[in-house]
């Protein structure tokens, strides 16, 4: 391979071709592996810290991870060889199961141990080697050698156990030691970590290298007093920690935001709001942490909200105006029945325009008005038709009767020019026939009407009262013509 990669004096790297003494500071592709090439199609590109580690960085989102997420791994386009390069090899796990029966062994042992230590015998021995301060330093020759004078060392008769002990002896006191480290390792970082936050935010942020913050705090008295590859260690530890709480931050913001605009929506938009205007109007540098998709989430979910309430609404007005109009007509209905009760006018010969007059300044009236279904003349039309078709009963009987007896009309209602001289022609006649059906139910105004029925088809025919004319067709065309109920 013609291509290396070196670093200059500065730690910044670059790549060298020993045929063609070409440098560059970004990788040929014959140095770029399958997996940063599959990379650079999901918008992730891998990067290694100052100390070797390995992380991710996704410049769109502004999102660094030390593991790439296990759904962007599978949509890369070498998923499988990925897959199988992050599988351990077989003797690794080999190694780890085997580790893991070392393990128990050890732990087994231990208790064996503690076991022996709990004897009277034993506690003695260990109180003796601790009290003179027996350190690893010490062998078990110089020990025999320093306390054969001592009866506690004879405590323990026998020297394999005594041996034994001695060796347990060494091994928790190194335990003590490792964990007096561990607890100064964590006084340490506790300090570094101070010196840190001196710099936080200002110059010091997740996305620091220890490359860079090492200059900043070189003159502080901690860096000197600790190693870099621990340096190293408690930095990388606080910058996950400042990533932690910027991403804890960011979300934050982008819920603060959230709620603000779905507020801000509620008061502004209407069911006929359009969304490219209400983006345009929108003061989009208040939602620096949503995007259009965000924005539009929330419009949507307000405008459904809008029309489900518009809906309901429309749907309780409905109910409210049918309930309304029902009443209405109801009440108006009342108010024809008084009318009839009260005026005499209220018969088939009554027109429309008689009867406003009655009724057009009374609420019952005004309150139909402007509703759906039966209107103010459809009711008078019904009650119209209903003295019509009593008055065509009425007819009906004095044809019957006339005819019965072989009396017939006058031919004045043919000819005579003045309708009061044929009615009362045609009055006589009628009662002249003495019945008592129609002495009981027919009224001279009803006679008078019955001789208007009675007299118009007849006009150009036969003086035959057959009345086929007026039964047939539309009879409010037929009363209209006649005048009944004409508005």
């Amino acid at each position: 391979m013609s291509w290396e990669e070196l670093k200059d004096d500065d730690g910044n790297v670059y790549y060298y071709n020993s045929i063609t003494q070409q440098t560059q500071w970004e990788a040929p592709d014959e140095l770029v592996s399958p997996l940063d090439n599959a990379l650079s199609q999901t918008g992730w590109t891998k990067f290694t810290t100052d100390e070797g580690t390995v992380y991710y960085y996704n410049e769109s989102r502004d999102e660094s991870v030390w593991e790439l997420p296990d759904e962007e791994v599978t949509e890369l386009p070498l998923n499988d060889t990925i897959q199988q390069q992050q599988q351990p090899p077989k003797n690794e796990i080999e190694d780890k199961e085997h580790e893991h029966e070392q393990e128990q062994e050890q732990e087994q042992e231990q208790e064996q141990k503690s076991e022996v230590v709990e004897t009277e015998e034993g506690a003695e021995f260990m109180t003796l080697l601790s009290e003179n301060k027996v350190d690893s330093s010490w062998s078990f020759n110089k020990v025999m050698q320093k306390f054969t004078s001592d009866s506690r060392y004879w405590s323990v008769s026998d020297s394999l156990f005594r041996k034994q002990l001695f060796e347990i002896y060494l091994i928790q006191k190194a335990n003590q030691e490792f964990k007096d480290a561990e607890n100064s390792k964590e006084s340490y970082k506790v300090a570094f970590f101070q010196v840190l936050d001196q710099y936080k935010g200002k110059d010091i942020k997740y996305y620091t290298t220890w490359k860079t913050a090492s200059k900043l705090i070189i003159d502080e008295p901690i860096y000197s007093l600790l190693g870099n590859k621990l340096k190293k260690e408690f930095f990388e530890e606080y910058t996950r920690k400042l990533r932690i709480e910027h991403e804890t931050h960011l979300k934050e913001l982008r819920k603060e935001e959230l709620i603000k605009l779905e507020s801000y929506f509620e008061e502004t938009l209407t069911i006929k709001s359009e969304f490219d205007i209400v983006l345009k109007n929108l003061k989009t540098s208040d939602y620096s942490n949503l995007n259009s998709l965000d924005i539009l989430t929330i419009y949507d979910s307000i405008i459904h909200k809008l029309e489900r309430e518009f809906e309901t609404e429309v749907s309780e007005n409905m109910k409210l105006n049918y309930t309304m109009a029902r009443k209405a007509r109801d009440e108006f209905k009342v108010l024809l029945q008084e009318i009839m009760s009260n005026n005499e006018l209220m018969t088939s010969d009554l027109h429309w325009y008689q009867l406003v007059p009655l009724l057009k300044d009374d609420e019952r009236f005004i309150n139909l008005c402007g509703h759906k279904g039966s209107s103010a003349i459809d009711f008078f039309w019904d009650i119209v038709d209903k003295e019509n078709q009593t008055l065509l009963a009425k007819k009906d009987l004095v044809k019957r009767i006339m005819i019965s007896q072989n009396v017939e009309i006058p031919t004045d209602i043919e000819t005579s020019g003045d309708d009061d001289d044929g009615f009362k022609l045609f009055a006589t006649r009628v009662k002249e026939l003495g019945n008592s059906q129609i002495d009981s139910e027919i009224s001279d105004f009803d006679l008078k009407l019955i001789f208007k029925l009675l007299k118009e088809p007849s006009i150009g025919t036969k003086r035959k009262l057959d009345g086929s004319e007026l039964t047939s067709g539309n009879s409010k065309k037929r009363l209209a013509t006649l005048g009944y109920g004409a508005i």
